[in-house]
């Protein structure tokens, strides 16, 4: 009977529990924000480029030259050594495809063959024909004398018949005269006709024997010691067994100075006017990521160029190695941390922290305890910190993050003075038109250097 009692009140009390959890008012979750101040510090700009391993200097091994005087412009490569054997002097290198050499010999031989069998066919004609001339001269010597003969035993003839025999003799004289300027004249006509033939038999036996010294030079060797590097194409493929090399371009492999390394990379357009030469350079080379070495810019190009699958053109940068590593490789691929300045006691936030657009940069600052947007000027920054010029105190509090805004609300913009808005804008237009005439300067100096000599100055070169 005492349980029966206790059940009711217990009933009650679960009951009251269940529907305070239902139905009381649910407290909102607070927001977690994270936050941090305005420092002052230094800031490190850099620009970072992806990039190679190049010797500096390198013994270039080539296809066989004079390839163009045997009217052959391209060689496909039969063969070719690993890249990366160490070779020795004169050692073999690589092969080159004989199939048009071969044809070309082949040609010119059964070309000798016709002129040889056209020389011996002129040289029996010019016989046959020249024997006949021969013939008919010593037929008309002949009827001379036997007219002259004739004449002799005519003295008891009449006139008459004396002075025919007379004629006839003249006649026949004239036509001795007439058949020996002919002799004379098909006798030079048939030895120039086979000079002529002659000459054409030694232009396609010179050409034979220079086909045939160059058949010798399709096996290419190594002109020195070294170790071999395949020679990249103007697209960046490597030659290689296959691969074409032009009677122009006739690189098919190097031999590096590997004492000697360079490393070429590519700078984006938007901050090639921050690279200058002799600047300090930190390389890392991917094979080998807990080693450091030490370089400096040597040289700019002065054009930038398209390189695949980018939207924009790229300047290729020069670093020198300083000093030398034997484990450092040609085509190694490289990292490239151009040190540009380090500027000391400036206020600087993290680069997170900046909002906005070309036109309004703007951070979220904690001011009397309300969050405002403080519109700021920025200056240099690297990838980690950015400098604030104006708009921000040291030890400020700002937001890491956007903070989250209740509905219906937005927070307000505490913009900048005018006149400081006014000052940045003249700023920015002397520093674009530094940058146009940064690069207007660099053009003309690529138009100097391919002027070719002679030329009047200040011709442009059309691209």
């Amino acid at each position: 009977m005492n349980i029966k009692k206790l059940i009711i009140p217990i009933a009650l009390v679960v009951l009251c529990v269940v529907a305070y959890f239902l139905f009381a008012p649910k407290q909102e979750k607070q927001e977690e924000i994270l936050t941090t101040k305005v420092t002052k510090g230094e800031i490190e700009v850099t620009v970072t480029a992806s990039g190679e391993l190049k010797a500096k200097n390198s013994e270039k091994i080539l296809a066989p030259s004079g390839l163009q005087s045997v009217r052959i412009y391209q060689l496909k490569i039969e063969n070719i050594v690993p890249e990366g054997t160490i070779v020795k002097e004169g050692a073999f290198v690589a092969s080159l495809d004989r199939s048009e050499i071969s044809t070309k010999i082949s040609d010119v031989a059964s070309e000798i063959e016709k002129i040889e069998s056209q020389l011996d066919q002129e040289k029996l004609d010019t016989a046959i024909s020249l024997r006949e001339l021969r013939d008919g001269i010593q037929n008309l010597l002949f009827n001379i004398k036997e007219k002259e003969l004739e004449l002799e035993q005519s003295i008891y003839e009449p006139p008459a018949i004396t002075k025919k025999l007379k004629l006839e003799i003249e006649r026949i004289e004239r036509d001795l005269n007439q058949k020996d300027t002919n002799y004379k004249l098909r006798k030079q006509q048939a030895e120039a006709k086979i000079r002529e033939v002659i000459a054409n038999l030694s232009i396609s036996q010179r050409k034979q024997q220079n086909y045939m010294e160059m058949a010798g030079k399709f096996n290419i060797m190594a002109p020195k010691s070294g170790m071999l590097i395949y020679h990249r194409s103007w697209n960046g493929e490597k030659i290689k067994a296959g691969s074409q090399v032009s009677a122009w371009n006739p690189i098919v492999a190097t031999l590096p100075d590997l004492t000697d390394m360079i490393s070429i990379c590519f700078v984006n357009e938007i901050d090639i006017n921050k690279v200058k030469e002799n600047q300090k350079v930190t390389v890392k080379v991917d094979a080998f990521p807990d080693k450091e070495y030490k370089g400096t810019v040597t040289k700019i190009a002065n054009i930038g160029e398209r390189r695949p699958h980018l939207d924009a053109n790229e300047f290729e940068i020069e670093i020198q190695i300083e000093g030398s590593d034997s484990i450092l490789r040609p085509a190694m691929t490289t990292e490239n941390t151009i040190h540009i300045s380090v500027t000391p006691d400036l206020l600087t936030v993290p680069i997170e922290c900046v909002q906005g657009n070309d036109s309004l940069a703007y951070v979220f600052l904690n001011q009397d305890g309300n969050i405002v947007k403080k519109e700021i000027l920025t200056g240099i920054s690297n990838t980690e910190l950015i400098e604030i010029k104006e708009g921000l105190k040291e030890n400020q509090e700002i937001y890491l993050v956007v903070p989250t805004e209740k509905e219906g609300e937005e927070y307000p913009i505490v913009r900048l003075p005018q006149d400081i808005l006014d000052k940045e804008k003249e700023r920015k237009e002397q520093e674009r038109q530094k940058r146009l005439a940064e690069e207007r300067a660099r053009k003309e100096k690529a138009n100097s250097a391919a002027m070719p000599s002679g030329m009047p100055p200040g011709m442009v070169i059309s691209k």
